[in-house]
């Protein structure tokens, strides 16, 4: 059973979900070998995600995104795993943090930060060092 397989996908969800499988069809499953051979970051992808519209979309529409909800985020990821799971997460990480800023930046921060994830102008990035393990998260 897929987890979001069309018949329990909210009907209002279902047109992202769609648009989601066409892009993954089209730019993630036929390079993901390719990427993942020579080990490159797949920018490329990333930027035809952003020019699709299907990166950063949470983002809400007052700050030009989408204003997507968990239940369409989750139709667009499940599309993109199912091509490669390490391009979905390129691609869903390339706003991480938005939805914190969005609940609790200020409307200047809110304004120089989401509006440029939003039109594909930046992507934003996770730090974490801490002493003993440097970045290893699953070690911590």
């Amino acid at each position: 059973m897929e987890l979001l397989s069309e018949h329990i996908v909210p009907e209002y969800a279902r047109g992202v979900k769609q648009e989601a499988r066409e892009f993954a069809d089209e730019y993630i499953a036929p390079n993901a070998e390719e990427y993942y051979r020579r080990g490159e970051y797949p920018w490329e992808i990333l930027e035809a995600g952003q020019d699709a519209g299907l990166v950063a979309q949470d983002v809400p529409e007052e700050y030009g995104g989408r204003g997507l909800d968990v239940v369409e985020i989750l139709a667009m990821a499940e599309e993109f795993y199912r091509a490669d799971a390490g391009i979905a997460l390129t691609l869903q990480l390339a706003s991480f943090g938005a939805e914190m800023l969005e609940q609790y930046g200020t409307d200047e921060q809110k304004e120089e930060y989401l509006r440029p994830l939003a039109a594909g102008d930046q992507i934003s990035g996770l730090a974490v060092s801490e002493p003993e393990v440097g970045s290893d998260l699953a070690g911590m």
